[in-house]
């Protein structure tokens, strides 16, 4: 945290200078009279990134009518339109404020055509009208003007494109407008005819460079009628009162023939929560046109998780040609251009950047509002200091942040391109995008190996936090009730890729996940306090079959974890930590295994090979959960003796970030076919546990060490009586005893169970089926007596020590 940055700070605003006058020089920055996306609420320009589109949005919707004045040669040349009259084009639009600035209308040239006479069925005093649409939106139309009867001419059907050449009046300032052909108009909704405003919208803008067409926004900066609109409109707002405006106008004088209330998908301001529109005004944009299919090829190479966050990027990326990068507000780092007060063209030199990148690299670029602008200017520009005048503008935002990986990486010779960029699903059309643009068109790459997308954390009602809506639960509020441990387990076990819903009752549940892994390591830790693993540990060849099982396990969640790791899966980390910790250890092995640790000799071989087994699990627990849990990993690394770990460096450090990472192991991973029968007991040891625990019920014992199990086999199943009868190979002695935690374990023929006396209560029958042969197993209280020191009934007389338990206690004792 000694060497942050921030877009704020001086270097980085001189260095995002340096990235724009780079751009300017390769040709993809330029400054236009264009439509954007315009905020009336925050008087600024947008990008589609800062806009949202919130459901409920209802717009007045209205089919108008444009009188045509002058067929076309296609249409004149049909026969059913001779002596034709009152024919409109009729169109559609959910912006009947745009209809002012109607410089044309456009149809599709392969579309097919037709005309309708209209007629009211209750009062035949109104004369019939014509309408030209499209021939697949006549039903719709007829559908809607239920008090008219709609009937189609025969013969008056044509291409789109005789129709291209069509006069007509315009609605609003009665002057003549052409019909042209456009490949983006459609017969999915409307009529098949767009009304055209270049200065409204982007389609609009390119028919009209296309045919030479005035580009004009009869709006200004609050989103109001200027007086070029009309003295019936000037001065009212084009999403209010000026918007109704319009509508009564076309009413009044007989243009309007439909109107209905539409609910569609409409742009916001996503800071002030306020309708945006589309106006044409001076801004600049970088092309994107020569680095569009540039940026698909280098976003192929990029991983990113979830997998699907590379289609989402690809999908805002399609069909972009321009990125407004200039806004209109009292904040942010200006773009630095002068403008000659005669001609009001931009000044942009090498110089002129350069001089202003030093100031901005000294000052900030605060000094482009506090200097006077003939210090701003370079040198050789400051005689005529009284000619020019310094922009307003400033950067978009997405441009500041969109540069980090130059002004960042490159600046502090780190390497390039970036290991990873991790933001939330919304910056797919912000920084994700930004990043890549500037980058693909200066450094020909993407600036990033790995994307990590996250959703949003959702209060709970389901709505995104957000501090605009002052839902936001502050992170020290967690904190400081669960600790920040318990905060970054929840956001680690939880789906991050979709929204989180975080609340009391998963927080707890998340505490206690973690409580149990911490007090599993604790146990783990509180049965090493006497083991130096340097002097006490036992060579894997020579350990025992459980302990080698065992280590094969951890082998494998080893290599899951890693897995999981690097793949970001950080919910799978800790769905096979908890399995492990509760499965693996918790109701099998340190079951199993606790006989050894208590009642055998402190150097027993036995005892020293589990604690080898522990000492290599305890150490990956440990360090598997260091990147979650840091302050419970630190805790505990701090109370664990260094000597009783794997690692020779572990002794050395004092974190355990330090203590390196947890490696797998061949030799564990090949032994595996040594001790898969293990595999099988385990299966067994599920059913006879339910003999145990049926006993326990009945009172008849209380510990699973006051039984025997006699399992019955079938005579000619030797493999599966072998597999009751195996050892360990290091020692000779029974594995399946301290498996199933019994104090004995007896094999017989399946063919006695006929001999044995009926099920008393002290006997509880198993039935189970292992590789496909049925057993029968009776849990019994066992017969012998009970060893005063391990608790087995393995004695012959009561209160006498087992043999085992002779040779670990001391001579004399």
């Amino acid at each position: 945290w000694d060497n942050i940055y921030r877009t704020k700070d001086p270097q980085y605003e001189a260095s995002q200078l340096g990235v724009f006058l780079k751009l300017f020089q390769e040709g993809h920055i330029y400054r236009s009279l264009k439509p954007v996306l315009w905020s009336p609420s925050s008087r600024t320009a947008l990008a589609e990134s800062e806009v949202e589109y919130p459901e409920g949005h209802f717009s007045r919707s209205v089919y108008v009518k444009f009188p045509i004045s002058q067929f076309s040669q296609g249409l004149n040349s049909n026969k059913a339109l001779k002596d034709l009259n009152n024919v409109s084009l009729l169109i559609w639009t959910t912006t009947p404020w745009t209809l002012p600035a109607n410089k044309a209308v456009v149809v599709h040239p392969e579309i097919e055509y037709s005309i309708i006479t209209v007629t009211h069925k209750d009062d035949s005093s109104q004369q019939p009208e014509h309408y030209l649409l499209a021939t697949d939106r006549i039903s719709a139309i007829t559908e809607k003007l239920k008090e008219h009867e709609v009937k189609v001419i025969p013969g008056a059907v044509f291409k789109g494109s005789d129709v291209v050449g069509t006069k007509y009046t315009q609605p609003v300032n009665n002057t003549s407008c052409e019909v042209f052909a456009a490949d983006h108009v459609t017969a999915d909704s409307g009529t098949g005819l767009v009304h055209t405003a270049p200065g409204h919208g982007l389609d609009d803008y390119h028919v009209g460079i296309k045919h030479n067409l005035e580009v004009i926004s009869l709006v200004n900066g609050e989103g109001k009628f200027i007086d070029e609109a009309g003295p019936q409109f000037a001065g009212k707002s084009v999403l209010t009162d000026g918007n109704s405006a319009v509508v009564d106008f076309i009413t009044q004088n007989h243009l309007l023939l439909l109107e209905e209330k539409y609910e569609h998908k409409y742009p916001y301001d996503w800071r002030t929560k306020k309708p945006v529109i589309m106006r044409a005004t001076k801004q600049w944009f970088i092309s994107l046109k020569q680095i569009i299919n540039d940026a698909f090829k280098a976003i192929e190479p990029v991983v990113t998780f979830p997998p699907s966050g590379k289609t989402r990027l690809q999908s805002f990326m399609k069909g972009r040609e321009d990125w407004c990068i200039s806004r209109q507000r009292v904040w942010g780092v200006p773009i630095p251009v002068f403008y000659h007060n005669q001609t009001n063209e931009p000044l942009v030199t090498v110089s002129s950047i350069k001089h202003l990148q030093s100031l901005f690299a000294q000052h900030g670029s605060d000094c482009w509002w506090n200097l006077p602008t003939k210090e701003l200017l370079a040198p050789e520009y400051q005689h005529e200091s009284e000619a020019y005048t310094k922009g307003s503008d400033t950067f978009d935002v997405w441009f500041d942040s969109g540069v980090s990986w130059n002004s960042v990486l490159a600046a502090r010779n780190i390497s390039f391109p970036a290991d990873l960029y991790i933001e939330g699903s919304d910056q797919h059309r912000g920084w994700f995008q930004s990043s890549l643009m500037t980058s693909v068109a200066l450094a020909k790459v993407a600036p990033y190996k790995v994307l990590v997308t996250h959703g949003f954390t959702l209060d709970d009602k389901g709505k995104k936090m957000s501090k605009s809506l002052g839902n936001v639960i502050d992170p020290s509020t967690i904190i400081s009730t669960y600790g920040v441990d318990v905060l970054r387990t929840w956001v680690a076990s939880s789906d991050y890729t979709s929204d989180l819903v975080v609340g009391k009752q998963v927080l707890e549940k998340t505490q206690e996940m973690l409580r149990k892994l911490r007090n599993t390591i604790r146990f783990l830790a509180s049965n090493l306090n006497d083991f130096n693993f340097e002097l006490d540990s036992i060579s894997f060849e020579f350990m025992t079959d459980v302990d080698r099982y065992m280590l094969n396990v951890l082998n494998s969640l080893c290599i899951r974890i890693s897995s999981d790791f690097e793949s970001f899966k950080f919910s799978s980390v800790l769905r096979d930590l908890n399995f492990f910790a509760s499965s693996e250890l918790s109701s099998f092995y340190l079951d199993a295994m606790k006989d050894r640790l208590y009642a055998d000799s402190l150097q027993s071989p036995k005892r020293r090979s589990c604690q080898t087994a522990l000492s290599h699990i305890l150490f990956s627990l440990l360090l598997s959960l260091t990147p979650i849990a840091p302050f419970t990993s630190e805790e505990l690394f701090s109370h664990v003796p260094k000597t009783c770990l794997p690692s020779s460096s572990a002794s050395t450090v004092d974190s355990p970030f330090k203590a390196g990472w947890i490696k797998p192991t061949r030799a564990w991973e090949q032994a595996l076919q040594d001790v898969a029968y293990i595999d099988k007991l385990r299966k067994i040891r599920i059913e006879t546990n339910k003999g145990l625990e049926s006993l326990r019920e009945k009172k008849c014992i209380g510990s699973p060490l006051d039984a025997i199990i006699e399992f019955y086999i079938p005579r000619i199943n030797e493999d599966l009586k072998d597999l009751m009868r195996r050892t360990n190979k290091s020692d000779g002695e029974s594995v399946v005893e301290e498996i199933f935690g019994v104090s004995e374990v007896r094999v017989r023929d399946y063919e006695q169970w006929r001999e044995e006396e009926g099920e008393s209560k002290n006997v509880a029958e198993v039935v189970f089926e292992i590789g496909g042969v049925w057993c029968k197993a009776k849990v019994r209280k066992s017969d012998k007596n009970k060893c005063p020191r391990c608790w087995k009934y393995v004695c012959l007389e009561e209160n006498e020590l087992c043999g085992r338990c002779k040779k670990a206690l001391p001579q004399g004792r």
